[in-house]
């Protein structure tokens, strides 16, 4: 009798030790992860609720209140949510393929890659909704608010759009283009930008100057199109992409970075190809007419013979460049850097918008400077190569990195000139005057420094 009882004493203890300690973390459990829902009702009342990649297909959350729920990755297909309030609610990812979403508040709601294909989205209201790459194929948006709404690559094809839905000119224009195709039409400036335009049909039409940036084009047809002036920076094109081989080749340049590409007399007149990346590329005899190269990077690249006309190229770097017999007639040349630059033979005139710099090195170079009043005049980095500068006054002159190898000095005064950086190899100083030049760093190999005064001081 006394070992049951040390039994039973021993199973109570442990009943009472384990057992109601483990039920009471169960009930607990249950009631975090299940109860509080339930106790909350939701439906309706969801705010907040956490239910990411959850499969909630064909539920029914009419006029439920979803305020900023987390249903990112749910699986919402033909789910109910006709005017439910969905105002900041993470649905990324969701699926809510035929879901009946018509008249709920969406706005600021985060839809991006979200699928809503055949969705019911009549009289929603979407200002401000995150629709980054949804798809909207087939959707019904007649009434919806869509006008502060961002649809960059969203799919709008066989969506249902009509004049009570609110939706900026650009998206309804995108979306008449993949329903309707462009073919013929004049689209001349046009924001196309970040579309999705997939196989949409663009022959013969005018397309100057749209902006086509980051907009997908995979499959679509440009034959025949006009492209001069359109913008292509990231904007997806592949094999099934018809387009002249031109603009595949400006389309190549803009979106894949690459040195010394040899594009020797290639045709890229009226283009844009603002802020490309062309260093020591070879566009010797090139046609680059009337095209824009804005902050483009040309150091180095070889222009010799090449058709500059009418060339944007404001803040462009050109350093280093080889522009011998360029055209740059009408060019213009705001703010770029054309430090060390053969300017030699380089055509340009009143119409050339350059700094009085470079127009400066550009006559001393073409036409010499003998005796030419240059004091303290700015000529840093200016490639002078071989310059007639006999007699000129340099005094106090900024020289600094300027390339003067072989130049003619003889007789020239350079009192306190600032040449440091710069290169006077062969350069002949014969009774130069140079008392307080600041030769630091500078390369005098081979010059003529004989019967100089002031050197050395």
């Amino acid at each position: 009798m006394n070992e049951l009882d040390t039994e039973r004493r021993a199973q109570l203890w442990t009943i009472l030790v384990i057992g109601i300690p483990l039920l009471l973390l169960a009930l607990y459990g249950s009631f975090i992860f299940g109860a509080w829902d339930w106790l909350k009702r939701c439906p309706p009342d969801c705010a907040n609720v956490q239910y990411p990649r959850a499969y909630l297909a064909g539920e029914d959350f009419t006029g439920a209140n979803l305020d900023t729920a987390n249903l990112a990755g749910a699986y919402l297909v033909e789910a109910r949510l006709a005017r439910a309030n969905l105002y900041f609610a993470n649905l990324q990812g969701a699926d809510l393929t035929g879901a009946d979403l018509a008249g709920a508040n969406l706005r600021a709601a985060n839809l991006q890659e979200s699928n809503l294909s055949n969705a019911l989205l009549q009289r929603a209201d979407l200002n401000g909704a995150r629709l980054f790459n949804a798809q909207l194929a087939g959707a019904d948006l007649r009434g919806a608010l869509l006008a502060t709404a961002s649809l960059e690559r969203s799919n709008l094809r066989g969506a249902l759009i009509d004049e009570n839905t609110q939706i900026d000119e650009k998206w309804r224009l995108v979306w008449d283009l993949v329903n309707q195709g462009g073919q013929g039409r004049n689209l001349v400036g046009s924001d196309l930008s970040n579309a999705d335009l997939r196989d949409t049909d663009f022959r013969n039409a005018d397309l100057r100057q749209v902006r086509f940036d980051g907009a997908d084009l995979r499959g679509s047809d440009f034959v025949g199109a006009q492209l001069a002036g359109a913008r292509l920076t990231g904007a997806l094109l592949d094999e099934s992409t018809q387009i002249d081989g031109k603009w595949r080749l400006v389309w190549t340049i803009l979106n894949q970075t690459q040195w010394n590409r040899k594009l020797a007399g290639a045709d890229l007149s009226d283009a844009y190809l603002s802020g490309v990346v062309l260093r020591t590329a070879d566009l010797s005899g090139a046609d680059l007419s009337n095209s824009v190269l804005v902050s483009a990077d040309l150091r180095q690249a070889a222009l010799t013979g090449a058709n500059l006309r009418g060339l944007d190229l404001t803040e462009a770097s050109l350093r280093g460049a080889d522009l011998t017999g360029v055209d740059l007639t009408g060019a213009h040349l705001q703010g770029a850097d054309l430090s060390l630059v053969n300017l030699a033979g380089v055509l340009w005139d009143e119409t050339t918008v350059v700094a009085a710099k470079w127009r400066t090195v550009r006559q001393l170079i073409t036409d010499g400077g003998a005796e030419a009043d240059l004091a303290g005049r700015n000529l840093s980095y200016a490639n002078l190569a071989g310059a007639d500068l006999r007699g000129a006054d340099l005094s106090s002159a900024d020289l600094q990195g300027i390339d003067l190898r072989g130049a003619d000095l003889r007789g020239a005064n350079l009192t306190n000139a600032k040449i440091t950086d710069a290169i006077l190899d062969n350069a002949d100083l014969t009774d130069a005057i140079l008392t307080g030049v600041d030769w630091a760093r500078t390369s005098l190999e081979g010059a003529i420094l004989s019967d100089n005064e002031g050197i050395g001081d």
